[in-house]
């Protein structure tokens, strides 16, 4: 499956807390260093699909 890819840097990531059933959430933080590379040809998992 082709898709763009973009060059980026992490600037900081964090877990945000909660309580009770809530799902866990990171919050990230990044810059886009430069234009996409587009149509990059991504490798598929031996993972079964959804």
């Amino acid at each position: 499956m082709p898709m763009d890819v973009y060059p980026v840097r992490v600037a900081s990531s964090g877990k945000m807390r909660s309580v009770g059933d809530e799902a866990a959430r990171i919050q990230v933080q990044f810059s886009i260093l430069s234009e996409p590379a587009e149509n990059v040809t991504i490798p598929g998992s031996d993972a079964p699909s959804p």
